[in-house]
């Protein structure tokens, strides 16, 4: 008996970020990475063909996140190798965290003396800095409903009103909004 073939446009439609999809592509994995994928696709409700599109995109965005300075990446991993012992709850625990990581940067000083030609001192300049940074996490507000469609039409270029735009914006602006916001509710300040 002879297989039936689909007629044109019928069968289940892409939905998700990755819904407008033109491009076919097979690939043979492990079948060891694919029980991987397929657990990953029940904690996260995503069919096999948007996991691993999500994966493969989220991996183009951590080459992103690689452009940022090393040493900025390299402070945040040992500050994140101090035990945390509840230290957003806990007075002692605190302190104990906080004496760990000012003697970490103790330890990181380049010493020598500051630059003489600045308008302000170190400590001032940091407290400016520390006060604009304070200012946007206090008053950070829930992360705002994706751009809708239309917000693009006024992009000039047909590139920008592209899918593929679209998603690009939408995916920095929500990785740019974990910042303040999800800082906010995981810092535990109300």
């Amino acid at each position: 008996m002879a297989k039936k073939k689909r007629a044109p446009g019928a069968g289940r439609k892409p939905k998700g970020d990755f819904a407008n999809l033109s491009t076919h592509f097979s690939v043979r994995m492990p079948a060891a990475l694919d029980e991987q994928v397929k657990a990953a696709c029940k904690r996260s409700g995503h069919t096999r063909n948007q996991e691993i599109l999500t994966r493969l995109q989220n991996s183009f965005w951590r080459e992103l996140d690689e452009e940022n300075p090393r040493s900025l990446r390299a402070l945040c991993f040992m500050i994140a190798q101090i035990p945390e012992n509840s230290w957003r709850t806990d007075a002692y625990n605190f302190r104990a965290f906080r004496h760990a990581v000012i003697g970490l940067f103790d330890k990181l000083d380049p010493g020598g003396t500051p630059g003489l030609r600045r308008r302000r001192s170190a400590e001032q300049e940091g407290a400016a800095i520390l006060n604009r940074v304070w200012y946007e996490l206090v008053n950070a507000t829930p992360k705002p409903t994706p751009i809708p469609d239309e917000a693009f039409d006024v992009f000039p270029h047909p590139e920008h009103k592209t899918p593929k735009f679209r998603r690009a914006v939408r995916a920095y602006m929500e990785k740019r909004d974990y910042g303040m916001w999800d800082a906010k509710r995981d810092l535990i300040i109300t």
